[in-house]
């Protein structure tokens, strides 16, 4: 088994990368994951593919003396580029994605003598994805899909823009990540779509939500999927789990809240500038929940650094990046709710992790967050009612609106009874639908079933 992600550790789909492969290990599989960056430290079996490796020499030496990362952006990195690589330097002016990273095509090579080859994010400037014919043609590939790169012109997430259906080109926004100079787009779909008409019926797409694989089916990659299932991202049920007697007095000690005042958590990486999060519809709520009468509020913000800020009666208190699990889930179990603000999201951890604590959600309904949060049906900050009779586990507000996201924020404030029923059922849907061993069991199983099936009979 060859799994291939962008980091060892940095976001949700890395993590969520490097418990897979854990699972991988644990289910009996000789297991290697690749990653095009290491930020960790050894870890077995995760191998760092690095990025000189296939390069010129001229190119390498130029680096050498220059003593400049590889992956540096701005100015002065552009012009080490010009020097060492003027053709490379030429298209990624022009706008082109950038596909030069030789030493990738040690995936091509694993995949030889893999039984089941299993990839992850290609994005991140470590991989080129004109080996995807190949590596599909070499071993079965499972590709798991944590956004929208692969459908679009050259962003991640494309918002309410809908120009990947059609094509690309004239595109309202350059610089969402993985940003590029100039609107080349249309030619980087039409690049992509050769590259998949390639692979045409050979790749095994996984996504954690319907919304993402609905995509899937109206883009240009559709026609190379052999199958497509939705396996939902889940949460250890273990470390993330409802306080005990005294454990919510002990963190809000630990990160210095104040107890018995209603505490609002809020987790993302880099919070403020997050480009996917939407801080400031989050920041406009707060001023309008602060600015009302009543008792005070903080609100925990894990993943941002800064001075608390003083919103009337709501106090924004900074909690830095924590990365140890534990950490984490005593952030939560710190607190009364969970809430996520967002301009778009395909399946977000931090929402799974606040319903196996047992906090109410609130969150913006895009992308797959609706199939994580049942929604009570309150005035004014529901989209929908629950389904059947399933308890709601949350709320869901319009994207970009504080008006709503306010409204609800204060019921819950208002209403521990409330606060208790919702987290309540959050914990019990995550024990039924989001358990982190069976997402990771379904892939173990699908990848038992692809390699089953190329042996002799």
């Amino acid at each position: 088994m060859t799994q291939v992600s962008t980091a060892d550790v940095a976001g949700g789909a890395e993590l969520v990368a490097l418990q897979q492969h854990s699972a991988y290990l644990a289910a009996g599989w000789d297991a290697t994951l690749l990653v095009g960056h290491r930020n960790g430290p050894p870890s077995p079996g995760v191998v760092h593919l690095g990025d000189e490796q296939g390069r010129s020499a001229w190119a390498r030496g130029v680096r050498a003396a220059a003593k400049a990362p590889v992956l540096r952006s701005g100015p002065p990195g552009t012009a080490l580029l010009a020097v060492a690589e003027p053709v490379r330097a030429a298209r990624r002016l022009a706008g082109h994605e950038d596909f030069s990273h030789p030493a990738s095509r040690a995936v091509l090579t694993a995949a030889a003598t893999s039984d089941v080859v299993h990839l992850h994010n290609l994005h991140g400037r470590y991989f080129d994805l004109r080996l995807l014919p190949g590596i599909a043609e070499a071993a079965p590939t499972i590709l798991t899909l944590h956004d929208s790169w692969l459908l679009t012109g050259h962003c991640a997430h494309s918002g309410a823009c809908e120009r990947w259906r059609t094509g690309c080109g004239g595109c309202p926004d350059l610089s969402v990540y993985p940003a590029v100079r100039r609107d080349a787009t249309a030619g980087n779909w039409r690049r992509k779509q050769r590259i998949y008409a390639r692979s045409t019926g050979r790749l095994h797409i996984g996504a954690p939500s319907r919304w993402l694989l609905d995509r899937v089916d109206a883009s240009m990659l559709g026609p190379a999927v052999a199958d497509a299932r939705v396996i939902h991202g889940g949460v250890d049920l273990e470390v993330f789990r409802p306080a005990r007697a005294g454990e919510a007095e002990a963190a809000r000690e630990r990160f210095g809240l104040p107890q018995g005042a209603p505490v609002l958590l809020t987790v993302a990486n880099g919070l403020v500038a997050n480009p996917w999060k939407d801080w400031g519809t989050l920041h406009r709520a707060l001023g309008l929940l602060g600015s009302e009468e009543g008792g005070p509020v903080t609100v925990a913000a894990l993943g941002e650094e800064g001075a608390d800020l003083q919103l009337g009666r709501v106090r924004v208190v900074f909690l830095g990046r924590r990365t140890e699990r534990e950490e984490v889930a005593a952030a939560y179990r710190a607190s009364d709710v969970y809430v996520h603000a967002a301009r778009v999201d395909t399946f977000p951890n931090a929402v799974l992790e606040g319903l196996a604590t047992g906090l109410p959600v609130v969150a913006s309904a895009v992308g797959g967050i609706p199939e994580q949060v049942r929604p009570a049906a309150l005035p004014g900050a529901s989209l929908s009612a629950a389904a059947g009779a399933a308890p709601a586990t949350g709320i869901l507000v319009p994207p970009g609106d504080p008006a709503p996201l306010a409204a609800a924020l204060r019921t819950l404030v208002d209403d521990p009874a409330l606060r208790r029923r919702l987290g309540s059922a959050g914990r019990a849907d995550a024990e039924q639908r989001f358990s982190g061993s069976a997402g990771l069991g379904a892939y173990v199983d699908w990848a038992e079933e692809l390699a089953a099936a190329q042996r002799p009979s």
